[in-house]
């Protein structure tokens, strides 16, 4: 397909063909990543389909931006992946192998096909051919409904799909990674990127527990925490306080001239106890609050941004979309649509050596024979037993979240990473068991990139690797000898990644910033709050989308080096682009395009019949697609149909006698996942969601396991490390003996 881009580059997946077989938004969204980078993308619509189409998708034209559309028969599947390099589906177990469609079939006629499957569910257990493919039941059975922004522990619905741009990007990144792989020589098989990997992920340093001892757990938090929240202002104005680590909040407090709140009591001096104690967090919050209330969020917001605390002003999804730093960022595009006419729609949150690509054409029709496709041979490996990126080594410059989540991502694909920390370590090790769950797969090494020894040892250490990923603001690379022009000059051939909160336009270039400053200026948290104050998510989906697309651009670039360019490349993302694809149905506007859903506190959905229910042992999901459901739903419950109201009583009944009415009512139910025991239920537990980790300190851990299952191979051993735990060992691997006998 066509492509716009400011230069005539080659987007890094041209001349890569891929068979997509969707029926969900994750996957055509997976379809849409692999297409804006190059990819030539062809969707299989297959006659007297079975499998169930999603019933939470929508139908966004923009889904199918760039690919060509062919109508085939199951039967002639196999046929067409002998001339593709990847076959992407979604299809549920039973379906899959009913139309011959499984890893094993793919491999066995097309050999040279990577076959990435994309189930909504898991793999196994009860629910994976019982439900329709719908994020808002996997939400309940996965955790994220658990977790959600709710003040008093009860399940909350979120107003846009956290889960499918996630498990679109973790998805396309396997694919890129088998290409990766095969170019290497390595084996580029089998891939299986369930939708409880995408929750994994999302989910990495929410659903953590400590089984030996108690550490701070950011997934239990209930309740807004003084830190970290909204306040209103004296002009009935919002700004978020995102004063994440105990430095932070002492900076903030003395900016304020509120060091005061320090010694109230139940603080007693430690800024610590407002996340651990609840009677600390009222305090100080309840002080903070009437404070902000003295003057304008303008004010407030001069006063913090002058002392550099990250903070933000909540706005609409529309001041956003208008706003200066996203004119910069290039984040939405038009374009004419054929059917619905002209269409805003989100960009790919992703530059590469300075382009953007987007592909043209939407859903194009095909005749078979004017595919242009010729059949693919298969393709030797060498090292078959390895994860497609075995051999590369990537170094991780960056701290807290969204950035060492993209080198967790490629360690999951095979990739040697080595974490850079000062001496004191990752600010984040404040959070013992969150870092633990994020970078369980990496070594570390402490080096003073201030000191010149140390920075000597790290240029050595880059030209030795393939990958750099940092998340320094550009004064800060600068003032560390490691603008890009540097870092080029010390390896031609390396991908260099800067993760940033709001890129390096003029705009937002000296800007820090969390998550909950781009849910706050997005209008995200003004959508999920409604009627209300806003509302921030504690799940902290720009981090974590972030740091998943950001491994698929290191990916294409490593596929352009190894196949085509032989050259390194320079990739820059940030939390301000991810957020158009995070809401990619949201900022997506035609004529008679849908209206975003509208929340609430503690909102359990748009409707009865799509909604979280209080039952007599736990709660319940219905998922029903539209309104007409909520009669009959209600008429099996035995209770009225609620009429303006969400929220109905049921709770007389079980969860399980829910589940069989709404069933008799033709409306998908599952189970909310329980909040104590999550990281062992037994849905979960059948997809080896959790594992044990021996902490260096606090003992056993239960984290998430990984975020995708390959055919062969396994990653790095997780383990617990310490700043350093491995400086010795890359330094003798790269030749640096007078570290070692100092």
């Amino acid at each position: 397909m066509p492509h716009a881009s400011h230069t005539t580059n080659a987007p890094p997946l041209s001349g890569v063909r891929v068979l997509e077989d969707s029926h969900t938004p994750q996957a055509r969204l997976a379809g849409l990543l692999l297409a804006d980078l190059g990819a030539d993308v062809v969707r299989v619509v297959i006659h007297d389909d079975s499998a169930s189409p999603c019933t939470c998708c929508g139908g966004n034209p923009v889904h199918h931006r760039g690919k060509r559309r062919v109508n085939v028969s199951a039967t002639e599947i196999p046929g067409l992946a002998e001339s593709a390099d990847i076959y992407l589906t979604d299809r549920p177990p039973g379906d899959l192998h009913d139309h011959g469609c499984s890893a094993a079939a793919i491999a066995d006629r097309a050999p040279g096909c990577t076959h990435v499957w994309m189930p909504t569910y898991g793999t196994t257990g009860r629910w994976v051919d019982q439900l329709p493919p719908d994020n808002f039941l996997l939400a309940a059975l996965g955790g994220v409904a658990t977790h959600g922004p709710s003040a008093d522990g009860s399940p909350v619905a979120t107003t846009i799909d956290l889960i499918a741009p996630v498990h679109a990007a973790l998805g396309a990144t396997a694919a890129v990674s088998a290409l990766v792989g095969r170019a290497r020589g390595r084996h580029g098989g089998a891939a299986v990127v369930t939708g409880l990997h995408a929750v994994s992920v999302l989910m990495l340093t929410m659903m953590v527990d400590g089984l030996d001892s108690e550490v701070f757990n950011p997934g239990s938090a209930r309740g807004p925490v003084p830190s970290w929240r909204g306040y209103q202002c004296a002009d009935g104005e919002w700004l978020f306080l995102a004063a994440l680590t105990s430095p932070l909040f002492i900076r903030a407090l003395d900016a304020l001239d509120r060091l005061d709140i320090l010694t109230l009591p139940g603080v007693d001096g430690d800024p610590d106890s407002i996340r651990i104690s609840p009677a600390a967090a009222t305090a100080a919050g309840s002080a903070l609050e009437h404070h902000f209330a003295t003057a304008s969020r303008d004010q407030w917001l001069q006063t913090l941004h002058e002392a550099g605390v990250p903070c933000a002003p909540t706005g609409t999804r529309q001041e956003w979309r208008e706003s200066e730093l996203v004119t910069e960022l290039g984040s939405f595009t038009t374009a004419e649509h054929p059917v619905v006419g002209r269409i805003e729609m989100p960009t790919i949150p992703l530059t590469m050596d300075g382009n953007t690509w987007i592909a043209g054409g939407f859903d194009d029709e095909a005749a078979l024979a004017t595919l242009g496709w010729d059949k693919r041979g298969a393709r030797s490996a060498e090292h078959r037993d390895d994860l497609p990126l075995d051999g590369l080594r990537v170094v991780d410059l960056a701290s807290y979240l969204a950035g060492p989540t993209a080198t967790a991502v490629l360690a999951e694909m095979g990739a040697d990473v080595v974490k850079v920390e000062q001496e004191t370590g990752d600010p984040y090790r404040a959070f013992s068991i969150a870092y633990l769950a994020l970078n369980q797969r990496k070594r570390c090494m402490s080096l003073d990139l201030h000191q010149s020894d140390d920075h000597d040892h790290f240029i050595e250490l880059l030209r030795k690797s393939d990958v750099l990923l940092d998340n320094l603001r550009p004064a800060s690379g600068a003032a560390l000898g490691l603008e890009p022009q540097d870092v080029a000059r010390a390896n031609a051939t390396i991908t260099h990644c800067s993760v940033t909160a709001f890129g390096t336009t003029q705009a937002g270039a000296r800007l820090p910033g969390f998550d909950p400053i781009i849910q706050s200026m997005s209008g995200l948290a003004l959508a999920q709050g409604g009627d209300g104050p806003p509302v921030v998510s504690n799940i902290s989906v720009h981090d974590t989308a972030t740091g998943v697309l950001s491994a698929l651009a290191i990916t294409a670039a490593l596929y352009a080096r190894f196949s085509r360019t032989g050259r390194g490349s320079r990739i820059e993302s940030s939390l301000a682009q991810t957020t158009g694809f995070a809401q990619f149905d949201e900022f997506t506007s035609y004529a008679g395009s849908p209206n975003a859903v509208v929340g609430g506190a503690n909102f359990v959905g748009p409707f009865f019949a799509r909604s979280l229910q209080r039952c007599a042992d736990g709660w319940v999901a219905f998922a029903a697609a539209d309104r007409r459901s909520d009669a009959p739903l209600a008429h099996a419950l035995g209770i009225a149909t609620p009429s303006d109201a969400v929220t109905a009583d049921i709770s007389d009944r079980t969860v399980d006698d829910a589940i069989r009415c709404a069933t008799d009512a033709g409306v998908a139910a599952c189970p909310v996942l329980d909040r104590e025991r999550e990281m062992f239920d037994e849905f979960l537990s059948a997809n080896d969601f959790t594992q044990i980790i021996d902490h260096h300190i606090h003992g056993r851990m239960a984290v998430v396991a990984g975020f995708v299952r390959w055919d062969s191979g396994t990653p790095r051993l997780a383990a617990s490390t310490e700043p350093g735990t491995h400086t010795a060992e890359v330094l003798a691997e790269l030749g640096i003996v007078e570290r070692l006998q100092t």
